[in-house]
C-alpha cells in the first residue's frame, strides 16, 4: 500500500507517541475496558518519560464516543519536540477493526497499525448502477467514508417497448441510445473518482445491461479494477448486508492478489540477484541510496523495532509497504523490490529465498 495520507508525519517532531487501542463499545462493561486498555498504555508510556500533559491530550481521544459498532479501534499519534511543551497531537484515525494494542515512544513514528488494517481495508469504489443512473460510494484507506455521489441520466426515454411498428421501433432506439448516454456519464464520474482516490478495486452491482455499457465506457486502467457483485443494486429490497459481504470477499481477493503479485516479483528479482534486497541491513541500505520502490515486511515482524525503522523509512521515501504472512520466509522477516539496481546495489551471497521458483498462494 502507499502511504501517501501520512506523508507529513515524519516532519512533526524529534519524537513520536504512537498508541493504538481496541475501541470497541458492544456489550456489557465494554467502556470499562477501553478504560482499563488505556490505563495500561498510560502507565508504558509514562514510563517511557511521555510528558503528562500529552498524555492528557491522548486520553481524550480514546474517550470520544463516535457511534461506530463492531470490533473497531483508534490510532492516536503525537509528536513530541526538544521541549515537553511543543507535544501536539499530528494523527487521530479511527481504525476499521481491533489493533493489537501498542503504547510506543521512539524516533520515528509506529506505522504498523495504520499499516494492518490500511492492507485490509483500502481505498475502493462502489457503483450500485441501473439505466436511469448510479449511486456511488466513495471508501478512503481504513475504509473512511470519503462521500456517496449520485449519477442521474438526463435523458428520459428509459423503458425499451416491444418491437412493432415503426414508431415502437424508434422509442426503442432512443431508449437505448438513454441508457448508453447515461452509463457514458456514470462513467465518466467514476474515471475521475478513481483518479482522485486511487482505490484497489472498484465493485459494481445492478442491472446487467447497464454494468456491461459500464464497463464499456470507463477507460482502460479503470476497466482493469471492476468487480461485477452478484448482489446489490439500486433496487428497492436490496439486501444490504449480502452487499456489503461481497464488496468485502472482494476487497480480500484484491489484497491476496496485490501480496501474491508483490511477492512472485520480489522472487523473481532476486533469482536474478538484480533487482531485490534482503534482510534488514541489506534494504537499509537500499533506502539509503533510494532504490526501494516497495517494501516487504512479515506479519508479525520478528523485530518490530527494525520494522517499526523500515516502514518509516518507506514513508521518508515514498516508496509502498507489504505484509506479508509469517509463513512467507524473509531473512529477518525484510526484503524489498527496488525501483534500480547497479553494480553498488547490495546483495547477499547466500541461496536464495526458500520457496524461490514456486507461486505462492495464501489468505491475507
Amino acid at each position: 500500500m502507499r502511504l501517501d495520507a501520512w506523508k507529513n508525519l515524519q516532519q512533526a517532531g524529534d519524537d513520536y507517541v504512537t498508541v493504538a487501542l481496541d475501541t470497541t463499545r458492544d456489550g456489557p462493561g465494554a467502556a470499562h475496558r477501553i478504560e482499563l486498555r488505556w490505563e495500561a498504555a498510560r502507565d508504558e508510556l509514562a514510563a517511557a518519560g511521555v510528558p503528562d500533559r500529552l498524555l492528557e491530550l491522548i486520553g481524550d481521544r480514546f474517550a470520544v464516543v463516535d457511534g461506530r459498532t463492531g470490533p473497531v479501534g483508534r490510532c492516536v499519534i503525537a509528536a513530541v519536540g526538544d521541549d515537553g511543551d511543543a507535544a501536539r497531537i499530528v494523527l487521530d484515525v479511527p481504525l476499521p477493526e481491533a489493533p493489537d494494542g501498542i503504547a510506543d515512544r521512539g524516533p520515528v513514528p509506529n506505522l504498523l497499525p495504520l499499516l494492518r488494517s490500511g492492507q485490509r481495508y483500502p481505498a475502493h469504489l462502489h457503483v450500485n448502477i441501473d439505466r436511469t443512473g448510479a449511486d456511488i460510494s466513495v471508501r478512503g484507506p481504513l475504509g473512511a467514508d470519503a462521500g456517496e455521489p449520485a449519477v442521474s441520466g438526463d435523458h428520459d426515454v428509459i423503458h425499451k417497448v416491444s418491437a412493432g411498428e415503426a414508431s415502437e421501433q424508434r422509442l426503442q432506439r432512443r431508449a437505448e441510445d438513454s441508457w448508453e448516454r447515461n452509463a457514458t456519464e456514470v462513467a465518466h464520474q467514476v474515471d475521475r473518482l478513481a483518479q482522485q482516490h486511487h482505490p484497489a478495486v472498484i465493485t459494481v452491482a445492478g442491472d446487467t445491461r447497464a454494468v456491461t455499457a459500464l464497463h464499456a465506457h470507463v477507460n482502460e486502467r479503470v476497466a482493469a479494477l471492476l468487480t461485477v457483485l452478484d448482489t446489490g443494486g439500486r433496487a428497492d429490497g436490496t439486501d444490504q448486508e449480502a452487499q456489503e459481504a461481497a464488496i468485502r470477499d472482494a476487497l480480500d481477493a484484491a489484497v491476496a492478489t496485490d501480496v501474491e503479485q508483490t511477492t512472485a516479483q520480489l522472487l523473481q528479482a532476486e533469482g536474478r540477484q538484480d533487482r531485490a534486497a534482503q534482510g534488514p541491513d541489506e534494504v537499509t541500505r537500499a533506502f539509503d541510496r533510494g532504490q526501494v520502490e516497495t517494501l516487504v515486511l512479515t506479519d508479525p515482524p520478528p523485530d518490530t523495532r527494525r520494522a517499526v525503522e523500515l516502514a518509516a523509512a518507506a514513508l521518508r521515501t515514498d516508496a509502498a509497504v507489504v505484509l506479508v504472512p509469517a509463513e512467507v520466509t524473509l531473512p529477518g522477516g525484510v526484503a524489498a523490490v527496488l525501483r534500480w539496481a547497479d553494480g553498488a546495489t547490495p546483495h547477499d551471497s547466500g541461496p536464495s529465498m526458500p520457496g524461490h521458483g514456486e507461486q505462492p498462494g495464501w489468505q491475507p
